[in-house]
């Protein structure tokens, strides 16, 4: 959880408790399925995303419920699936202290960070991609003559 969570959402975050220990603990009259599945069925993850408890949020807000040049976005903590609504999370807006239901949440965990790709880590990328098609070249694809493959080889290596 992130560590600036407020305390007084706990009690929000019971739903996706009770699916998440369903979901890993088994049956106990069939042990090859999950207590979930002997209670409501298959868990389809498609229609009902979870996503990390009391996570930073950004929701996005439709042009018809903000201003012209107001943000796209306001800050909230994701508090659990929707459950009755597919695709959609739950979310805890600290400035109108209320939940919304929305389907374009941006999550934002405070201990991974975003992968970055140097540009160095770029370069050596394209020139390995660059050698494996000039070396193993697919047959629907033109490519140089033969009479060059030589000199291509000889230049690669």
């Amino acid at each position: 959880m992130h560590p600036e969570f407020p305390m007084h959402l706990w009690d929000r975050l019971i739903q996706q408790s009770v699916i998440t220990l369903y979901l890993l603990r088994t049956c106990r009259r069939n042990p090859s399925i999950s207590a979930h599945a002997a209670l409501e069925g298959n868990f389809n993850y498609d229609t009902t995303p979870l996503a990390p408890p009391g996570c930073k949020t950004i929701i996005y807000e439709p042009p018809a419920q903000r201003r012209t040049l107001a943000p796209h976005g306001v800050e909230g903590w994701y508090i659990g699936p929707a459950v009755t609504h597919y695709r959609c999370y739950t979310a805890y807006i600290p400035k109108t202290r209320g939940e919304r239901i929305s389907d374009s949440v941006t999550f934002h965990p405070h201990l991974c960070g975003t992968p970055n790709v140097t540009p160095l880590e770029r370069i050596v990328i394209a020139a390995k991609d660059l050698t494996s098609a000039l070396t193993h070249p697919h047959h629907g694809l033109p490519m140089l003559s033969s009479s060059n493959n030589e000199d291509t080889m000889a230049a690669l290596n």
